[in-house]
């Protein structure tokens, strides 16, 4: 198995920088044979993931950086949003499906990650997502 084609791109933490990011991964996953239902949640999954690494992880210091590795495979492509913080137990993050945060205003991040990606998992100590999209 040949490696993985990767790529990747290193912004301050900035809400602008999620977009700016999002897009221009975005580009990248455009010449693969995904679906546009898979691509959009591709797309929003990085973005969930991003917007939660300038805002939690990063506190919203533009003085620290979120990266965005992108690894293509034959048969997956696989997206690592780092960010610069102190990280987090994504175990103890509430459901937002429970009846008690049905109304809560965020805390949808993770469950739209997971949701929407065949494989998600964190890493370095909450500091790195992963997600996973398989390619048919």
């Amino acid at each position: 198995m040949s490696d993985p084609e990767r790529t990747q791109w290193r912004a301050a933490s900035t809400h602008e920088s999620v977009e700016r990011l999002t897009d221009q991964v975005c580009q990248l996953l455009r010449a693969l044979p995904l679906q546009a239902k898979a691509c959009f949640r591709l797309k929003l999954a990085l973005h969930e993931a991003l917007s939660n690494a300038v805002e939690h992880g990063n506190k919203n210091d533009p003085a620290k950086h979120v990266t965005v590795t992108c690894f293509v495979e034959p048969r997956q492509v696989s997206l690592a949003v780092e960010d610069e913080g102190e990280g987090f137990d994504w175990g103890t993050v509430p459901d937002p499906t429970e009846e008690e945060n049905l109304l809560k205003e965020g805390g949808r991040g993770i469950f739209l990650i997971r949701r929407y990606a065949d494989d998600c998992r964190f890493e370095d100590n909450g500091r790195r997502v992963v997600i996973v999209k398989h390619i048919p």
